[in-house]
């Protein structure tokens, strides 16, 4: 594996709204993928309305905020009809980074929802890609120093065209 780094470049960083709730439309949605409430609290994922550019207005949003040392850095909003978006110009970074400073061993997954699944099932050594399967692998340059300690890494994504890219 050769790694060149990308250009640094400034970010915009969100307004952490310290938002806790959850609609009951979304619970149960995640309920019905054996997701608890009591998981998604302790990830800090809530509710909101966001205007997303796929319906051209508000809509009800899942909201995924992604820390970095406690430092909220980016959000994304998944609205209906799996429809995404990520605060435009902020740092590109995994969904739930902060386990690697606590484990030796990391499970990296497709989506905020996978890794949902592992936590829930007891692994908090897991986190999300923030882009889903794509190849563009830039959010490693700012975090790359991290994995350093980091003996296992386990691949987990789809069994699709893009899942097969990203493990590869």
């Amino acid at each position: 594996f050769e790694y060149n780094p990308h250009e640094e470049k400034p970010y915009t960083i969100p307004v952490w709204k310290n938002l806790t709730e959850l609609t009951d439309k979304a619970v149960k949605y995640f309920e019905g993928r054996m997701i608890s409430q009591k998981t998604l609290n302790k990830m800090k994922v809530y509710t909101d309305h966001e205007f997303m550019p796929q319906f051209q207005k508000e809509v009800d949003v899942i909201c995924f905020p992604y820390f970095f040392n406690e430092k909220l850095i980016n959000i994304k909003y998944r609205g209906p009809k799996k429809s995404f978006k990520m605060v435009s110009g902020a740092e590109l970074i995994f969904w739930n980074i902060d386990c690697l400073k606590t484990n030796n061993e990391v499970i990296i997954c497709e989506g905020e929802i996978d890794a949902l699944t592992f936590i829930e099932a007891g692994y908090e050594n897991v986190m999300s890609v923030p882009n889903g399967a794509n190849k563009n692998l830039e959010y490693l340059d700012n975090c790359i120093d991290l994995f350093k300690p980091i003996q296992k890494i386990y691949i987990a994504t789809d069994q699709d065209t893009k899942g097969i890219e990203l493990k590869t």
